[in-house]
């Protein structure tokens, strides 16, 4: 099967012709295809002709003489394919030479979309501009969602760079990380099995605001049951009741302890600091004495 591009010269200097342009203009100049010129490493102008050493020599004089300085060219042995790949290059890279051709089109384009329009009826347009208005909604949605998203990170990034330096002036045994605009932030236990997570989210079903502190556990669930069978003398410990969940069908386990609070308001971040400060302590405690 013939590839479509039969022979190329790809970014070639301009000098070439000027020292070689016999040999080079007979190697290409009695065949079509596709030539782009260049200015620098910029691509400057896009075009076509049956005769490729001919129209590069041509350009020597014409209105984008001195304006370009490189040159390719693709030799395309199919001549019906030389005009379609010339106009989807121009269209896709705009060259700058190209300027009054793809304006052009595009002037075409919007003409032949209006004689498009007298087609459709009264109703069929009502129905669009209908249509439109409903995606312009969306849209509104959208950006007020990605708002409120945005309010939420930023809530979440603030209460973690609180945490860290909270804790760094009251715990110094805590081993802190480095905080991330997200809803979690891991602190390290003592073991590799295993990690707090403090959490500050918002449930989509009740909207409402909630933070957590729980020990995250890798792929071991032997590990989950093992602390599971003390289940009573951590919590007697920890003076709480906490939410055991081994997630039979996946890989990690947890074990939670939730407070309803809107970590988003700045009235609350004591209160949120206050939380997460006191739960980390009594489970870097507790925890590793049934490790």
């Amino acid at each position: 099967m013939k590839t479509l591009i039969a022979y190329q010269l790809s970014n070639v200097s301009i000098k070439l012709i000027t020292k070689y342009g016999d040999f080079l203009l007979n190697k290409i100049g009695n065949r079509g295809g596709i030539y782009v010129l260049y200015r620098g490493n910029n691509i400057y102008y896009v075009g076509k002709d049956k005769h490729l050493g001919i129209r590069l020599k041509h350009h020597f004089k014409d209105r984008h003489k001195n304006k370009w300085n490189r040159f390719s060219v693709y030799v395309v042995d199919k001549p019906e394919y030389i005009a379609p790949l010339e106009k989807l290059l121009i269209s896709l890279l705009k060259p700058k030479g190209n300027e009054l051709l793809y304006q052009r089109e595009e002037k075409k384009a919007a003409k032949d979309l209006e004689k498009e329009s007298t087609l459709f009826n009264k109703q069929e347009i009502k129905n669009i501009l209908q249509n439109e208005k409903i995606n312009k909604n969306i849209i509104v949605k959208n950006k007020i969602h990605k708002k409120i998203s945005n309010n939420i990170r930023d809530a979440q990034y603030n209460l973690w760079l609180s945490f860290n330096k909270y804790c760094k002036d009251k715990y110094k045994n805590i081993n802190l990380r480095e905080p991330h605009s997200r809803h979690y932030h891991n602190i390290s236990v003592g073991t590799g099995k295993a990690h707090i997570s403090l959490s500050a989210t918002k449930d989509m079903e009740d909207k409402k605001y909630y933070i957590g502190c729980e020990l995250y556990i890798y792929r071991d669930k032997n590990f989950f049951r093992k602390l599971y069978k003390n289940k009573k003398s951590i919590e007697k410990e920890l003076k709480e009741n906490l939410d055991w969940r081994e997630l039979k069908n996946k890989k990690a386990s947890r074990i939670i302890i939730f407070k309803q609070i809107d970590f988003t308001k700045k009235g609350n971040l004591n209160k949120c600091l206050k939380f997460f400060s006191t739960q980390t302590k009594k489970f870097i405690t507790v925890f590793p004495k049934y490790f």
